[in-house]
């Protein structure tokens, strides 16, 4: 009979002990690690809305806009910049058509970062993008010169990118940790049946041969 202070009964709670722990440390890896599937996610699908945005300016619709401005916010001129202009009505319809594809694209980018992302950069997303149409509408209403939409969307884009780049870099770290993690995991898994054999061997407990198999990641020892 096993009493309850028996040097069995000890190591079936080390070994309990440590499978607790290991088991609490890989649901936190298993977070982290759907932390960066999201993340993959979410640039897919935001791709596609990019994409999209980019076949929509290739329409003749815009034709009058572009020699006073880009689709992507790289592509903006020094010229570009210096321009005083407003648009003409002509400008001004395309301009209008231009930020109504703007705001449906805005609104289903959102919904996107709300599925994948946490609300810190939903929120910020949400008042970068939709700054932007905004700026689109003031220059449809003749507020702004075309070097002044300009300007402004060129610092909300670099708002935006420096937003993204904590993103990825956020998300890359937690990977990176996990990864750690994970190993430390395996490595501890590993050695503590190697411990649990020195303790028994000081304590002078005699054992038959330590027999291992592998299950995963993890190694499995008994005696």
């Amino acid at each position: 009979m096993v009493t309850p202070a028996s040097p069995l009964n000890l190591l079936l709670v080390s070994v309990m002990t440590a499978i607790l722990l290991l088991g609490c440390q890989s649901v936190e890896i298993e977070q982290q690690l759907q932390h960066q599937a999201r993340l993959a996610s979410f640039l897919d699908e935001y791709a596609v809305l990019e994409n999209k945005e980019t076949e929509e300016w290739k329409s003749t619709s815009y034709d009058v806009l572009r020699q006073h401005m880009p689709n992507n916010p790289d592509g903006i001129s020094a010229d570009m910049l210096a321009s005083g202009q407003k648009p003409t009505p002509e400008e001004k319809d395309a301009i209008f058509e231009w930020a109504n594809f703007g705001m449906e694209s805005t609104k289903e980018k959102i919904e996107i970062a709300k599925q994948y992302l946490n609300l810190d950069y939903v929120e910020r997303f949400d008042a970068t993008l939709f700054a932007m149409v905004g700026k689109r509408l003031e220059l449809y209403e003749g507020k702004l010169t075309y070097g002044e939409y300009l300007a402004a969307i060129k610092q909300l884009d670099e708002q935006f990118q420096s937003d993204f780049a904590e993103l990825t870099t956020y998300h890359s770290e937690l990977v990176g940790r996990a990864e750690q993690r994970r190993a430390r995991q395996k490595e501890s898994w590993i050695r503590h049946p190697e411990r649990m054999l020195e303790r028994r061997r000081e304590e002078g407990i005699q054992h038959g041969p330590l027999k291992c198999d592998e299950i995963g990641d993890f190694t499995r020892c008994r005696f």
